[in-house]
């Protein structure tokens, strides 16, 4: 009786010990599907001639099918001339992928144009999703955000 008893506790055992490993092997999964920020690449400030090509604040968004990339071209992107960085954050819950375009840096007396493209990869295929662009500014004290893009994209 001992014996059966022991036998089963080690076969439930070895079952908990499998779905663990399993389970984590999924989470792993799971986490290298997060979209992913990429080729990002930022002008410097842009003088009017150059800027003029396309209207005030254009964002173009794309989809390429084959690398499940969407890809975002920020033109005459208007920031403050202290900024040190722009950085990329994206959040994607259910069909609403969240991007926010920070910039950091002091506070001047001044703006500038300039053009920031980058790319957003591990975008499932054969979806519809609503696409929305923050530009923001933060600084030591706080965060300042709005709403430049809102569409529907279809993977």
């Amino acid at each position: 009786m001992k014996r059966t008893f022991l036998k089963i506790a080690l076969l439930a055992l070895a079952a908990v010990g499998m779905l663990s490993i399993s389970s984590c092997e999924k989470g792993e999964e799971s986490n290298s599907e997060k979209p992913i920020v990429s080729n990002t690449m930022k002008t410097e400030c842009l003088s009017s001639v150059i800027s003029s090509h396309f209207s005030p604040d254009s964002i173009i968004v794309y989809y390429n099918n084959s690398n499940r990339t969407i890809h975002v071209e920020h033109y005459n992107h208007v920031i403050n001339c202290g900024h040190d960085s722009i950085d990329i954050n994206v959040v994607s819950t259910n069909d609403t992928i969240w991007i926010k375009e920070i910039d950091f840096g002091e506070e001047a007396n001044c703006t500038c144009s300039l053009n920031n493209l980058y790319q957003i990869n591990n975008i499932e295929k054969g979806q519809q999703y609503t696409i929305i662009i923050e530009n923001c500014s933060r600084n030591s004290l706080h965060e300042n955000c709005n709403i430049v893009y809102n569409q529907i994209l279809n993977s």
